[in-house]
This record gives structure tokens, C-alpha cells and sequence, in this order.
């Protein structure tokens, strides 16, 4: 702590004097490793920190503190890049690369590089990559500053798209302990922190650009314009290199692992460009390696927040609707062999769209016009057995019920609860218009119903 008396450190009081008079003290390491120096690195007292580093320029000891970080790793967290540039400016780093202890309990094998990029400081990024920091240098648990950024880059994502579920995700992820020692969460997200993201990426991909060494992981300049949505940029690189449209990023990489530009597009929900890459070849049955295709990433996060809503679990079987509202239902198409996690086909989620899709889907997929919805382990399959037609009236779909009705569905189907289309009917006029088409009035449901009944019970 700073004081116009001076500066306090391990509980001691210093004079500026006292630094120039006493210089060996300030980077003697003391029992736990720790230097004076480290503290005022620690506590931003950068008047401090550039006397200490003056005066000792000739025999400045890299201590080691006891958590395995030199004086050199605790600049790196600090915000002040003018401090780290000098450390490498005055050659007092022994090893631009050195990595903290992989036995140590607070980031282990990070290097300077690895720190900078998980705090997002792109001017720390710049200094070090300008001094030749190491962006393949692997830390203990394997991944380098640049797997880094691309796993932050898909929490960010996520914290912006779904701030409720991001918490599921970081819990399970093996990178909890980053997010616990830099306090991610508590940050406010947003999209400019977002570019930084990408700012720092592209400046690690220019530096290695020559570097045979540097393994960008398959992670294509398609699919990294792709997770910045430029969709113009998009358009002009797909012209020139139409090879990276289904280019996938290597299995080994945190979450990228295995996606094409299209499922990224998907997951992330850009789909303006989904709409593009579908149109210039893209294909959407390619698989990462948990086997999920584009149409799966896309519902994925839709189908989080439905089983995490517990206003949705009162309300059995209630469900806002089929698909997002903001999916490009092309990707339902070309699907035949598609079953989701609650047993639903494409025909399903097609009813979910609108009627101009529908027909267009139906038309060019011929489905199973009274295809069931298959049962499966979910607790969440709550629409087991029903058809599009029970569907349509559950969402109220009235023109795409209308177009079932016309093109031959049966109205006697029922669904795993024993009810027909006909039990589920609210309005008087569909119920009349059903029993037009043939529906039996006469039969019940699990619950010894009849559908004059139920219908009696809604009013």
C-alpha cells in the first residue's frame, strides 16, 4: 500500500530512499519465496516496482514465490504493460517462456503468454509475442495460450447468448479453476470483451504466420471469421478458398473440436450465416466428434434452457415452442434419419415453423405425414406417440393443422396417453371440423375419457 510517508509491504514501512539505500532487501526472497518486489507487483504500485527495478537491474533474482510465480509471472497478471516491457526491454527475464510449476496449486505450467491471454490484456499479448513468447507452449493440463483463447471465446458466447445456462457449463468444465482464480464471472460480459478475444487471436495468428512450428488446430480463418459473424468477410473468403467450407477443427481441441464453419454458425446462432453456408455447400450431416450435427448444436442450447426452467417443469408438457424462433428451419431439411434427445423428427420441428416451410418441407422430404415421436430415456419426452397433427394443435399451428387435415393425416391416432387429436381440441369449430374428417368421438383416453368430455372439463 502506498502512502505519502512511503510504501507498506509485509507490514513494513518504506521510504523511496530506503529502495535506493537498500537495494538488495527489496528482491530478496524471503521464507514462503516471496520478494518485496512481488508484493508491490502485487498490489500495482508501479512507482514502486520501477525504483525496485532500477536499482537492481544488474542483480535482479527471479525469485519464486510459493506459489511457483517469479516476479516476471506476477507483472504478467498485473495490468501495467509499460512495467512488463521493461523487464524485457532491460533483459532482466531469464526465459520469456518460463512457465510457472506444474505442481503449483495456482496455474500450472502457465507461462507469461498463457496469463495474458486468460486476463484478455491485449497490449500484454502484443509486448510478449513482439519479445518471441511461445503461443504452442503447453500448460499442465495440456492446452496452449491459444486453446485458451478459443475455449474463452466460447464461454463469452455463451454468456451473451444464455446468461442462465453458462453456469452448467462452467461447473463441468475443467477450466472452473481459471474462472474461480480470475473471478470471470463477476465480470460484466459483453460484446466488446468478446472482440477482444478475437483481437488477440488474430495477433497470435499473424505472429505465427512463417512458424512452422505454430499449429493453429485446424481452427480455419472461415471458422474464425465465422465466430466474429462477418458475414462479408465470410462471402469473400469463401470465393477464394471454398476448400475451408467444411474444414474441421482437430478433435483434440476444447469444445471446437471436430465443428465445421456450419456448426459453429449453428451453435452460436448466427442464422443469417447458416443461411449462406448452406447455400454454398455446406454440409449439414457432418458430425464432431460427440457425434452432433449442425441441426443438434442449433437445439442444443434451446433444449438446456427448457429443462432448466422450472416454470416449465410445472406446467407438464408445457413448452413455449417447437424450434428457437429465430432457427433457419433450412437445416431441417435433408434430414430423414433425425431423432432428437425427446424423440422428435424433423417433420416434428417442422411444425414448429411456418406454413410456407412446411409445405416446402413436406414437399421436397415426403415424410411420414403421421409420423409418431419416438420415446426415449428423456424425463422431458412429455409428447411420446403423438403425431404432427397433435402437435399442431398443441402450439396452436392452425394453417399447418389446416394443411395436415387437407393432405390426409389421420385424426385417430393416439398418443402415449391414449389421447387422439380430439381430446386435445379447445376450439369448438377444430373439433367439428375434426369429426368432419372422420374423427371418433367415442374413444377414450388412459383416463377413460372421451373427447366430449375432455372438452367438457376444459370449459
Amino acid at each position: 500500500m502506498r502512502s505519502q510517508n512511503g510504501i507498506i509491504l509485509h507490514g513494513n514501512r518504506f521510504k523511496d530512499e530506503d529502495i535506493v539505500n537498500r537495494p538488495e532487501e527489496f528482491i530478496h526472497a524471503d521464507e514462503s519465496g516471496r520478494s518485496l518486489l512481488h508484493t508491490a507487483c502485487e498490489i500495482s504500485d508501479i512507482k514502486s516496482v520501477e525504483k525496485i527495478i532500477s536499482v537492481n537491474r544488474l542483480n535482479l533474482k527471479n525469485a519464486i514465490d510459493m506459489r511457483g510465480l517469479s516476479h516476471f509471472h506476477v507483472v504478467a497478471i498485473s495490468p501495467f504493460t509499460d512495467v512488463l516491457q521493461r523487464f524485457l526491454k532491460e533483459d532482466l527475464v531469464p526465459d520469456i517462456n518460463a512457465a510457472i510449476s506444474d505442481t503449483s496449486n495456482f496455474l500450472p505450467g502457465f507461462t507469461a503468454l498463457h496469463i495474458a491471454c486468460l486476463q484478455r490484456n491485449i497490449e500484454h499479448v502484443r509486448v510478449l509475442l513482439r519479445y518471441g513468447a511461445h503461443s504452442n507452449t503447453k500448460n499442465a493440463f495440456g492446452h496452449t495460450p491459444y486453446e485458451l483463447l478459443l475455449w474463452e471465446s466460447v464461454r463469452l458466447n455463451q454468456l451473451i447468448m444464455d446468461p442462465d445456462t453458462i453456469k452448467h457449463y462452467s461447473t463441468k468444465s475443467k477450466y472452473k479453476k481459471y474462472i474461480e482464480k480470475f473471478n470471470i464471472d463477476d465480470k460484466i460480459i459483453n460484446r466488446s470483451e468478446l472482440r477482444d478475444i478475437y483481437k488477440i487471436i488474430e495477433l497470435i495468428r499473424n505472429s505465427a504466420k512463417g512458424d512452422e512450428e505454430f499449429k493453429d488446430k485446424g481452427f480455419s480463418e472461415l471458422h474464425f471469421l465465422v465466430c466474429q459473424a462477418l458475414l462479408p468477410d465470410i462471402e469473400l473468403v469463401t470465393e477464394k478458398c471454398c476448400h475451408l467450407m467444411n474444414a474441421k477443427v482437430n478433435e483434440d481441441v476444447l469444445f471446437y473440436g471436430g465443428l465445421t464453419p456450419l456448426h459453429v454458425a449453428a451453435y452460436f446462432h448466427y442464422d443469417d450465416i447458416v443461411s449462406f453456408l448452406l447455400k454454398h455447400g455446406a454440409d449439414p450431416y457432418i458430425k464432431n466428434k460427440q457425434n452432433e450435427d449442425a441441426l443438434t448444436l442449433r437445439l442444443k442450447d434451446f433444449y438446456t434452457g427448457y429443462e432448466n426452467d422450472q416454470d416449465y417443469k410445472k406446467k407438464f408438457g408445457s413448452r413455449p415452442r417447437l424450434i428457437p424462433s429465430l432457427m433457419d428451419p433450412s437445416l431441417l431439411l435433408n434430414h430423414p434419419n433425425f431423432i432428437d434427445k425427446y424423440g422428435m423428427k424433423t417433420i416434428h420441428l417442422a411444425v414448429g415453423t411456418d406454413l410456407d416451410f412446411f409445405e416446402k418441407f413436406h414437399l421436397s422430404e415426403r415424410p411420414n405425414i403421421d409420423e409418431l415421436v419416438s420415446p426415449t430415456e428423456s424425463k422431458y419426452n412429455y409428447y411420446e406417440g403423438s403425431t404432427p397433427l397433435h402437435l399442431a394443435l398443441m402450439f396452436e399451428q392452425n394453417d399447418i393443422l389446416d394443411y395436415l387435415i387437407e393432405n390426409g393425416a389421420n385424426v385417430n391416432i393416439a398418443n402415449k396417453f391414449g389421447n387422439t387429436p380430439l381430446h386435445l381440441t379447445k376450439d369448438p369449430v377444430i373439433f367439428q371440423k375434426l369429426l368432419k374428417m372422420g374423427a371418433n368421438i367415442n374413444i377414450k383416453n388412459d383416463k377413460g375419457l372421451t373427447p366430449v368430455e375432455v372438452l367438457h372439463d376444459k370449459k
